[in-house]
Parts: C-alpha cells; structure tokens; sequence
C-alpha cells in the first residue's frame, strides 16, 4: 500500500469513526470499492478490539505489522535517546530513553502517540495529557519533566520513570498484609485526593498505573484520559464524545463511564475500589472474558460483586488444592497448569468492615459511594485503629464491639466488677419495675405525641415548602401541629432537650405562618411562645451559653415582626434585651469570634435604627461599638483561615468591616477593607473557580470598593472596580452559560457600569451599556422556567436602569422601564395576591414614576415642573401608590411614613396645578 492510498483510508476512516451508522454511506458514497472495503474493515476492528483499543485498529486489519521493528528504538528525539518500549496502550506507546549533556546522564520515560493514531482528537488528548500532568506535585504521582514534539509533528512527554512494579504484584510478591497493603492504598489515595483538589479526574486508575518502587513508594501514572472539572480544561472541546467510552479500560471502569453519564470524582472512588478489592481478595469484582464492549458494559452495569471475603475464601481454597496437587505431578507439568497463589492472611479479616467498605465504593449508583476519595480513605483508617466506619450501620452492637476492641484489658477488668456487684443485687428490683410501670405508660404517650409534633414540624410540613397549591393544606397542618405543640407546651416538664425542641417546632412554625401564609398574627404569637419555653430553659440552666444563644434567636424573630408592625423604637426596645444576653455570652465566652461578632452584628442593626430616627449621635456611637469589637474578631480569624471556606467567609467579614466604615462616612477605611475583602476572594477563586460565592464576594466588594470612590468625587476609579467585577462575572457567565445566576449578575452589572460611565462624561457609550444590561435581563426572565420568581428577583435591574434614565433626564426611557417592571410585577401579584413585598414594591414603582413626572428633587424635596400635563401624570401614579399602600394588612410606622411622603407630593403637584 502507498502513501497517497493509506492517506485515503485515513480521512475516510477519521471522517465516519463517530457517525452513526445511518450517516456513514453518505461519506462511502464518494470513496472507490478498495478503498471502502479497507475503511469498512478498519471500522469493524476499531469497534470490536479487546478492551475496546487494546489493539490499534489498524493492526488487527493488517493495513500494520504489530510485529514490525518499532521505528524510534536507537533514535533521537531532541535531547533523548529511546533505548527500548516499556508500555503500550490503545494510544500511545511508552519508551525507556536517556537524556545525554554535559552535566548528566539521566534515565527517563517517553511516551509517544503511535503511529497509524495521529487523529486530530488524539492529538489533541496528548497535548492535553501534557498540560494536565505539568499541574501536578504530589510525592506519589510520576512527575513531568518535559515536552515536546518529534520532527514529523508528533507530541511526546518526558515523565519520570519508575522502576517499579505494579501494586498489586509488588504486594503479593513482598507478601503484604492486609494492614500494609491498606497503608500503601491509602498513600494512592492521597494522590488521586491531590488530583482532584487540582480538579483533575484520573477515569483510568488500574494497578499497571499505580507502580511501587523497591523503596516502597507507590506512584501514580497516566492521566491521558484525565476528566478535568477545571471549565478552562474541559475534554469535551477537544474530543467528541463518541470515542469516550473507547478510552478507558473497562475492567476497572466505573459505570457511568461505561453508560456515557457524566464522570466526576465518584468514578476515581469505583476504579479505586475494584484496586483494592483486587488488592485484598486477589481478584477483579467482575468475571469478565468477553472481548465485546456490549457485553463488558452488561456485566458492569448488572451484575453485583460477591463480598470480597468470599471471593478470598473460595480463592484460598484453590490455593490449598493446587498444593495438594502439585506434590503428585513433576515438576515438567507443573508450568503448565494455572494456580492460584496463596493469600498471605486469612479471609476471615476482610469480613465485616473491609467488605462493607469496598462494596460502598463500588455501589453503581455514584451518589451513594463515598463523597470523595479523602472520605474512602478516612474509612479504612477508621477501620485500621478500630473505630467505627461510616460503610456500616450505626448500631449499639457495632459501637460496643469496637471500643471493646480498642480497651481490651479495661473492658476486661470492668466486667469481672460488674459481675461481682451484680452477685449482691436482691430480687427488689422487680417490685420496683412494677412500681414505675403506669409512670412509663404516661412517658410514652406524652413522647409518642412528642414525636408526631415532630413528624408534622419536619417530614411533612417543611417538605411542602412554598409549592403551588397547598396553602390550604399548609394552614390545615399549621393549625393542627399549633394544637400539638400547645398541648405540650403544657406540660410542667424540666426536660431541658424536649423544651429545646418545643421552641424550635414553634420558630418553625412561626417562620412559615409569616412567609407562606402571610399570617404575622399567628407568627409572632408562634415566636413570643418560644421565647417563653427559651426563658424557661435559661433558668433550669442559667450559665449554659448555647441556651441564651436559642434565647437571642427567638427574640430576634420577635423583633422582626415588631418592627414592621410597630416600627423601629419598638425593634429598638427588643433589641436592647439581645444585646444584653450578648454580653452575657461574650463575658462567659470571650475567645469565641462568633459571638463577638453577633455582638458587633447588634451594634451595627442598632445603629441603623438610630440613623432612621435622625439620632446620628447614637448612631455613631453604636457603630463605634461594632468596629471596637470587629477588628480584634476578624485578626483572630484572619490567623486561623485556612481552607477556603474560611478564606471566603473571613473575606466577607472585610465587607462587613467596610460596610460600617461607611456608615461611619469614613470612605478612605471602607475603601481599604473592601480591598482586601476582593484580594482574598480573588485568591480563593482563583484557585476554587467552582465557589460561586467567593465570585458573588469578589463582585460585592468591588461594588461597595466603587461607591467609595464615588463618595471620595474619584470616578475614574469607580469606574475601574465596576468594570473589573463585569470582567469577572462575565468570564464565568460563559465557562458556566447554564448558570441563570451569572447571566444576571452580568446584567446588573452592565447596568452599574453604564452609570459610572456616565459619571466620567462618557453618556453615549453609558446610554447603550444600561441598554445591553436590560436586554440581558429580560432574556433571563424569558428563560427562566420559573417565571415568576425570576420577575420577583429582578427587580434591582430594572430599579437601577430606570433610575440612571431618570438622572439622565431621559424621562419617557425612565418611565418605560418603571412600567415593563410593573407589568410584570402585576403579573406575579396575580399569583400572590396578598404578598407584602409585591404590594411594597408596586408602590414603590408608582411612586417612581410620580417622581420621574413632577421632576421632584430628593435633595430639596420640592416638585420642579410646571407642564400641566406632567403634573396630572405625577398626581396619577401618586394615586395609584396610595392606593396600593392602604391594601397593605398591617400597615407598619414605615409604611405610614411613606404614605404620608407621597401625599405631600401630590398635594405640591397639586399646588403647581392651581
């Protein structure tokens, strides 16, 4: 065959490799018979090879000698020498080469596509595997040293070479017990839990690549077929996912990968656990013989794997029988027979924990294996030091039999007193049994009615959440469960626990009586009553800190209700109370971070309520408090944050630091927090992209960093932060296109840019950057298939751009808004009549829109129009405003100051009209 006709059958044959079968004659329709019947029979052999490519396909036609000299041996590619193969696999072929220079002579291994294999995708796969393995440093993975591509356009990689043998033949030949070879596993694991804290999934981990050199040391190879779930890394751009199922070896292959699900860190668990079931019973999970793919993926995906303890048993009984035998046949027969070797401990050892571990890390469904390859490992150390494991029921028994295990002696001596006292015991007990026979029957009434409140409070009133179409039934069982927990409530009990949870039940109760049926009546009489049971509790045991914690919680759901009932001296009132017990907790706890910042946390609530009342004295004051008490708190955790939920969370504390700053209009501070609060988040999601939040806090304190400028009259940097968080979101917004979250975040963004351009003199460029924003907003509600909680959240968009319209005086673009924004707030009332947050934010748009009509100048507070008709215009949606308050059902001090605001504006319009 010459060049020009096996070029041929590989386009041919690259072109159709992943067509389904119906669309391949469209391609053969062009091609000549020699060169389709070559093609056809590369197919079939590529389909049907053992492994599925375990064999080029090209060998198996012919079209190749597989035992033709390999062409690189005794070559140089660049500064390496290949000196011999040493592996080989469905892609790529594995060398022993030298690397000669002046300063060293070093042995190393090269692994080089094979020829015949140089496909687009596979050389791609290469590339990749390359860069995959260049982000890896851990002790127990082979480590790259180099890279490259031969004269001919090849790509190759230089990795270290291990001389080693494979770990489970390293552990049978060195007679391991079941104790070293789970230590030397648990190394393995270590590496794959390094792997995937780099986002790298391995899907192709078997004992020929996991070495273990002399010293002991296992090493990991090979991740050429590594899923990555770094986005910037993502293998379906550069392979089709027709050809997935092909690379991998099915023998270790976990099932969503033979099915075509998606693979994540669960199939590292399941390749793991059929390792170490080979490991400890010396066989595979799965008896498979076939060489056809369909029925490896039957086997895989049906079949349950026996117990690795019988396997090991029935093993070790071959054992025992080819010795038997061996001693009456001569040594000349003996290398023709296939024996079993015997396991260097008994199969009784695996029963128990080690079975229920593996048998969990091999579970088919992913979800219910281990969450990670750390909590698999975790197991068998639990199991190593005789603790209870996770892979197992919980039981008494259980517990007991491993801490008599661990305190043997103890144990021991404890029984023989035990059973000398229990020689002296009388036969009065049994008088006594009947004595407290009636009292446990009233015990276990009073719990069985403790544990239906229970029932109603968790398995089945939560799991109705806020669905459409069970609010009467939501009423019904809040009735009924109120009924329950009254009855309870009644009891004189000292029971500390049971009150605890009578307390919980009502806040739960509370909780859904004010947001899902709206009902704040029922709510705050549900919170006041476990305000009392948590009062009730500090004095059974007045110096227990988690105690008055409970108590500050209920207090607070109290005080939430007061204050949009009665208003803010009300709220004011109940606050003073909590921060009372919170000094309690502080003086009782004062290492404790947490309850130093609850404490800042009222401070700073109290003196946001001061400001609302114009005390600004107060006020300040009390946000004084809050950062005395604030900064000692985050240095204390800045010391101790190290995982990046830590980090996350200590970067939200900065926020928090900068948002009172500005309360205090200290702008310089709260620019300075805000800083460091986006440095941290940025190196958390730098090295997290998956953390959601450390982006929401990366965009927050870039906001709040802008409106520091902005206040300090520097526009320019304003402008730079805003710009920096759309970068940023945007840059998510497509690694993660699904993710409705971004998309919005974006267009708020482009929204807050638009502003600030503005503010710079760049009107134009900011006129169609609101524009884009809004565009984007309205393609997320259209999207969104929950229509009317996407209306609900979107509101801040709209708010915003109609409000840069208004600034800008585009005032029929402002009213535009206000009233797409409307319209589809009427939409979602429709569905939620009597929401209190629907009804204030349609006020709140009228009002608006009054607002844009009369000109009103917040500053001044004075109406600067005198068009008649603009006046009329304000005076409606003023009207339609109130109209819209006094359906409120329980109008609150804040509520009755806003309508009081709105009417002093119509009556000016009113005025300018006469």
């Amino acid at each position: 065959m010459n060049q020009s006709e096996w070029g041929k059958i590989k386009e041919v044959f690259n072109a159709t490799i992943d067509l389904p079968e119906n669309e391949r004659p469209a391609v053969f329709a062009k091609c000549d018979e020699n060169t389709l019947n070559k093609v056809r029979n590369l197919l079939n052999a590529h389909e049907n090879a053992e492994n599925f490519i375990a064999a080029s396909a090209i060998v198996e036609v012919g079209l190749i000698d597989e035992n033709e000299p390999d062409f690189y041996i005794g070559k140089q590619i660049d500064d390496y020498k290949i000196l011999k193969e040493i592996g080989h696999g469905g892609m790529g072929t594995v060398y022993l080469a030298a690397k000669h220079n002046e300063s060293f002579d070093k042995k190393v291994a090269v692994k080089l596509i094979k020829r015949g294999m140089d496909t687009t995708a596979v050389l791609k796969r290469f590339v990749l595997e390359r860069k995959i393995l260049a982000s890896l440093e851990n002790p127990y993975i082979a480590n790259l040293i180099d890279g490259g591509s031969t004269s001919d356009g090849l790509p190759y990689l230089v990795m270290e070479y291990i001389e080693g043998e494979p770990i489970t033949k390293f552990c049978d030949s060195h007679q391991f017990s079941i104790a070293e070879r789970l230590e030397l596993f648990r190394k393995v694991c270590s590496a794959v839990t390094y792997a995937h804290q780099n986002l790298i999934v391995h899907r192709d981990i078997k004992p020929s690549n996991i070495l273990v050199t002399n010293d002991g040391t296992p090493k990991l190879l090979d991740f050429g077929i590594a899923k990555l779930l770094n986005p910037d890394w993502s293998l379906e751009t550069v392979e089709p996912t027709a050809t997935m199922l092909r690379l991998m070896t099915p023998k270790y292959a976990s099932p969503e990968q033979i099915n075509g699900s998606a693979i994540t860190t669960a199939s590292d668990v399941y390749s793991l656990g059929v390792v170490l079931y080979e490991l400890l019973s010396g066989e595979r999970p799965y008896k498979i013989e076939s060489r056809m793919p369909q029925d490896v993926a039957n086997i895989i995906l049906t079949e349950e794997p026996a117990k690795p303890s019988e396997v090991a048993t029935r093993r070790r009984g071959v054992a025992e029988t080819w010795g038997d035998v061996s001693e009456s046949i001569n040594s000349d027969d003996k290398s023709n027979i296939s024996a079993s070797p015997r396991l260097p401990f008994s199969a009784s050892q695996l029963r128990g924990d080690l079975d229920n571990i593996i048998l969990k890390a091999l579970r088919k469904e992913p979800e219910r294996r281990y969450s990670s390859v750390q909590e698999f490992s975790e197991d068998i150390r639990r199991h190593s030091a005789n603790l209870p494991i996770t892979a197992r029921a919980d039981t008494f028994i259980y517990r007991t039999d491993k801490f008599i295990r661990r305190h043997r002696f103890g144990v021991a001596a404890g029984l023989l007193i035990f059973l000398s006292l229990l020689s002296g015991i009388t036969t009065t007990g049994w008088q006594a049994y009947r004595a407290n026979i009636e009292r446990e029957k009233a015990e276990r009434r009073f719990n069985e009615s403790r544990k239906l409140s229970k029932f109603l409070m968790t398995d089945v009133f939560e799991s109705l959440g806020t669905n459409s179409g069970t609010g009467q039934i939501q009423k019904d069982l809040a009735e009924n469960t109120l009924i329950y927990l009254d009855n309870l409530a009644k009891e004189e009990s000292e029971d500390v626990v049971l009150l605890g949870e009578l307390a919980d039940a009502y806040i739960k109760l509370g909780n859904v009586q004010d947001s899902t049926l709206n009902d704040t009546d029922s709510a705050l009489q549900s919170f006041e009553k476990a305000v009392e049971i948590e009062r009730r509790r500090v004095k059974l045991i007045p110096n227990d800190v988690k105690v008055k914690r409970d108590l500050v919680e209920a207090k607070a759901k109290v005080g939430e209700i007061l204050l949009h009932r009665e208003g803010v001296e009300r709220w004011l009132e109940v606050l003073d109370e909590i921060q009372s017990l919170q000094r309690e907790i502080v003086a009782a706890n004062p290492e404790s971070a947490e309850d130093l910042f609850k404490l800042a946390g009222t401070y700073q609530t109290r003196g946001e309520m001061f400001d609302k009342l114009k005390r600004r004295e107060e006020a300040g004051s009390d946000y004084k408090n809050a950062l005395q008490l604030i900064e000692p708190a985050i240095i204390s955790s800045k010391n101790s944050a190290r995982t990046p939920q830590e980090k996350i969370e200590l970067s939200q504390k900065y926020i928090w630091l900068g948002e009172i700053y500005a309360s205090l209009e200290n702008w310089q501070n709260s620019a300075e927090s805000n800083r460091i609060a986006g440095e941290i988040a940025e190196t958390v999601w730098r090295e997290n992209p998956t953390l959601l939040q450390a982006l929401r806090n990366i965009s927050s304190s870039h906001r709040r960093l802008a409106l520091a400028f902005e206040k300090l009259g520097d526009f320019q940097s304003a402008l730079q932060n805003y710009q920096y968080s759309l970068r940023l979101i945007d840059e998510a917004a497509n690694k993660n296109p699904s993710l409705r979250e971004l998309k919005r975040a974006k267009a708020v963004y482009e929204i807050r840019v638009g502003k600030a351009l503005h503010n710079v003199g760049e009107t134009k460029q900011a006129i169609e950057t609101v524009k884009r924003g809004l565009a984007l907003e309205r393609e997320c509600i259209l999207e969104n298939s929950d229509r009317a909680g996407s209306i609900q959240y979107g509101f801040e968009t709209f708010g915003l751009a109609a409000e840069f319209f208004a600034r800008i005086k585009e005032s029929k673009e402002a009213v535009n808004v206000y009233s797409e924004w409307a319209k589809n707030l009427e939409e979602l009332r429709q569905k939620k009549p009597n929401e209190f947050n629907l009804i204030n934010q349609s006020a709140g748009i009228y009002a608006a829109i009054g607002d844009v009509y009369a000109k009103f100048e917040t500053e001044t507070k004075t109406v600067k129009t005198n068009n008649r008709t603009e006046l009329k215009n304000a005076i409606l949606y003023y009207q339609k405003a109130l109209y819209e308050l006094h359906q409120m059902p329980n109008s609150n001090a804040d509520t009755k100051q806003l309508i009081s605001t709105i009417e002093e504006k119509s009556i000016q319009c009113e005025a300018h009209l006469n």
